[in-house]
């Protein structure tokens, strides 16, 4: 039987054992379970006295092996099997992520001595990053045992402000050194623009500068897990990656090969994390820049739980890279965010639908995803930021797709949250409160007229179908006092109904208005309410009863122009009443959508045609500085996203005109 000493910063903390099956076994040392201060080195293998079998104990061990290409290139340097993960790290386990040294029994586990550094001239270095794509982590070097995680050529080493050393033995390394691969030219300078973005922006992410190495640009990482003490002595830190955390082997780092999900990572901060608000917020913000950045490729084991004494916290980001800059690679994204695949069909709903999925509130998401969208956006045009990165075509296109990306979530955020208004600025009068955005009335509630003694009159009802909805809400009630004056106004300014067809004039508890009705249900309605508001509700226009019956066909036809028509139309009516007629002094209010309906788009393989669930409510809002304003100008974001979501190009017809 082999045994592998488990240390962590020279302290022995157990063993590793491969039996004859060549499975490996781990047991905590009795020292380090006596230590009041003692921490597991992973969550899936917590402090026991009992050992861990090769199921449990792998995920971990294996998970700060090199994977792929790398690592079959180190086993046949090393005469080894690429699958023996014992044998790969008695070799080259000596410094690997976090904390963790594996080393063989013979090996001092306490300094001896000064540990030495191997100095690098200019040429060495240069002659090193030449040779490591053909000798991964310098594989095979004497008295040079080095590990990291992923499949991508690095190297561990020590850097100073003059010199680059490669640490010999059990010293520990301060920086990562990624070289270029010659496959994806530009990566270097990718990698470097996302990192310093998202430090710009305010996530934490380590240091990283480029460096030329002869022809081959290099990026140097400094490592997040290193500390140094005031003597100057540098010190390891534990870390662990989600995939180890959860007990995911490293092959299987991709949700869609069986690695974790979003909910796996978010369940992990709220259970391990000792600050898991700050964490999970953090996560949040990680998963939403990667994907603004268009990062199709955050994966399990691109993120980690990082280990200080007496703590557990989330580590920085990295390996932050645009990957749509090559079009050839997968769109698919590593974790899938609301159920959405690619990278390229995300919308605010998947986020939503994360958030609900997490029980995490939707408002507060949606608000830092606005709020890093937009600090994003700012900080592309900052000189300052513009001042740390190297001016080429992949940094142009680096740029310019993030710049889309971050300006097109933003519209789309703009369709489904409330409307921001600056502090001092404006407060719009209260308006009714209802469960459903669609409709002023309650549960039950009837649409009531009036008769011209005040009493009511015949109830109408309002169908419980699909509506759409538009609102224009003024900054100050103009304070209209009785609903027979509202009648009035409605009457002489000419306000029209949605979905108008043979109206009648009205009035009711909530003021005046104008009512198409069709057995007695409101198929569109206009209300002036007392305060000056305007409601329009058109329960018509994708009533899936009504489209059945006019076009023999169950597809609710939505987005369509005749429906862009309707809105469009309204709002012209409504701006007009409201300058003409209640002249009422802007800003004005505009919130205008949908309640339960369904889009349609080119779907599946089994119909030609699929409904596709757009949202429960879709709600616009604007806020409307001049009442002459082109309600086409208000509205045409509005329409953009309904065909966006139902994945259609809209067609070349004007909407009026």
């Amino acid at each position: 039987m082999k045994r592998l000493i488990v240390t962590i910063n020279a302290e022995k903390v157990g063993h590793l054992d491969q039996g004859d099956s060549d499975r490996m076994v781990f047991c905590y040392d009795q020292g380090w379970l006596a230590k009041p201060d003692a921490y597991p080195l992973s969550k899936t293998l917590p402090l026991r006295t009992e050992p861990f079998d090769g199921k449990a104990a792998r995920p971990f061990f294996a998970g700060v092996l090199p994977e792929q290409e790398p690592r079959e290139k180190i086993a046949a340097i090393l005469g080894i099997s690429a699958n023996n993960d014992f044998a790969m790290l008695e070799r080259i386990g000596g410094d690997c992520a976090g904390a963790v040294s594996l080393l063989l029994e013979d090996f001092p586990t306490a300094p001896v001595g000064e540990p030495s550094l191997r100095r690098l001239t200019d040429q060495e270095f240069i002659d090193i990053v030449e040779e490591l794509p053909r000798r991964p982590l310098m594989a095979g070097e004497a008295n040079l045992r080095l590990s990291l995680a992923g499949a991508q050529n690095k190297l561990p080493v020590v850097r100073d402000k003059d010199w680059i050393a490669l640490p010999m033995g059990d010293l520990p390394s301060s920086h990562i050194i990624k070289p270029e691969p010659k496959g994806f030219p530009g990566l270097t300078t990718n990698e470097t623009f996302c990192m310093k973005l998202a430090r710009f922006v305010g996530l934490n992410v380590p240091n990283v500068e480029l460096y030329q190495a002869g022809k081959t640009p290099c990026i140097i990482v400094e490592r997040y897990d290193r500390k140094t003490t005031p003597e100057g002595k540098l010190l390891r830190v534990h870390q662990e990656d989600f995939c180890q955390a959860l007990g995911f082997p490293p092959e299987r780092k991709y949700q869609q090969e069986g690695g974790p999900l979003v909910r796996d990572c978010i369940a992990l901060l709220r259970d391990w994390s000792s600050v898991p608000v700050v964490d999970i917020r953090e996560f949040i913000d990680g998963l939403a820049f990667n994907f603004l950045i268009g990062n199709a490729d955050a994966h399990g084991k691109n993120f980690s739980m990082l280990y200080p004494p007496g703590s557990r916290r989330l580590a920085p980001f990295y390996d932050l890279v645009c990957t749509l800059a090559w079009p050839e690679l997968s769109i698919r994204q590593a974790m899938t965010i609301g159920n959405c695949n690619s990278i390229n069909d995300l919308m605010p709903d998947h986020f939503r639908l994360m958030a609900k999925e997490n029980n995490l509130g939707w408002p507060p998401v949606r608000e830092r995803l606005v709020k890093l969208c937009e600090t994003i956006h700012t900080a592309l045009a900052d000189h300052n930021f513009q001042s740390q990165i190297a001016s080429n075509s992949m940094t142009e296109k680096v740029t310019e797709l993030v710049s889309n990306r971050t300006s097109v979530m933003l519209k789309r955020l703009a369709l489904n949250v409330n409307l921001r208004i600056h502090k001092g600025k404006t407060v719009f009068i209260a308006t009714p409160v209802t469960t459903n955005p669609s409709t002023f009335l309650q549960p039950g509630e009837t649409f009531s007229p009036l008769n011209r003694f005040g009493q009511p009159n015949a109830k109408i009802e309002l169908p419980a179908v699909s509506r759409l909805f538009l609102r224009l809400i003024p900054s100050t009630s103009i304070a209209i006092k009785t609903s027979k004056a509202a009648l009035d106004l409605v009457q002489t300014g000419g306000l029209q109904p949605m979905a108008a067809s043979g109206w009648f004039p009205g009035r009711n508890k909530y003021g005046g208005f104008v009512c198409c009705e069709k057995d007695g249900k409101i198929t569109g309605v206009s209300q002036l309410f007392l305060t000056g508001e305007l409601w329009g509700i058109d329960a018509w226009s994708i009533d899936i009863d009504t489209l059945k019956a006019f076009a023999k066909t169950n597809m609710r036809f939505f987005p369509s122009v005749a429906l862009e028509r309707e809105f469009a139309s309204t709002l012209t009516n409504y701006l007009k009443f409201a300058n003409e007629t209640l002249h009422l002094t802007p800003p004005v209010r505009l919130i205008a959508g949908a309640t339960d309906v369904l889009g349609y788009c080119m779907a599946t393989n089994t119909s030609r045609f699929g409904g596709n669930v757009v949202d429960e409510h879709i709600v616009y809002e604007w806020q409307v500085d001049d009442l002459k304003t082109d309600p086409l100008v208000v509205l045409r974001p509005f329409f953009n996203y309904f065909w966006e979501q139902c994945g259609l190009d809209r067609p070349d017809v004007k909407i009026l005109g």
